[in-house]
């Protein structure tokens, strides 16, 4: 996306910063999400080579692109079932996005709804719900990365 949208594929970081309020793992972005981009953005994605033959090419500074930030309107998950796998929607189908949350029976705790056993799997310690947002966060991340969206069978 950034060679497309900003001519060169390292300063994919740019869109990241840009939509920071959207984007939980940079490695994850859909089809179908709606994200700011620079404006004006490039005409069209440059073609990929066809042949092996490397081209040398002097290191040159990327030009400064200033950016605009546009109202975009994200579409919330209505309800369980919908997350289609990124940490934001997983957080809200399964606590409405609260990181404080309890389930009735105790035990399913904090944003994520973890039990304490996988909790500890992915190197929490102590009670999920009392975790700060950035902690239990990192903590879905690395439960993402192990199993998918397996562990959030309703929400995943």
């Amino acid at each position: 996306m950034a060679q497309c949208e900003l001519g060169d594929g390292d300063r994919w970081a740019e869109l990241v910063e840009l939509n920071d309020d959207r984007i939980d793992d940079p490695n994850l972005i859909e089809a179908g999400w709606a994200l700011v981009l620079p404006e004006p953005g490039a005409d069209d994605c440059p073609e990929r080579p066809t042949s092996t033959t490397s081209v040398s090419r002097a290191p040159s500074a990327a030009p400064r692109q200033e950016f605009r930030r546009v109202k975009v309107t994200a579409v919330k998950p209505s309800g369980r079932g919908q997350a289609r796998g990124n940490l934001a929607g997983i957080r809200n189908c399964e606590s409405s996005g609260d990181y404080g949350a309890v389930s009735a029976n105790g035990r399913y705790r904090g944003a994520y709804q973890f039990d304490r056993q996988t909790w500890a799997a992915v190197g929490g310690s102590g009670d999920p719900a009392a975790a700060s947002a950035d902690e239990q966060d990192r903590r879905a991340a690395i439960l993402y990365r192990q199993r998918g969206t397996s562990a959030w069978p309703s929400c995943g």
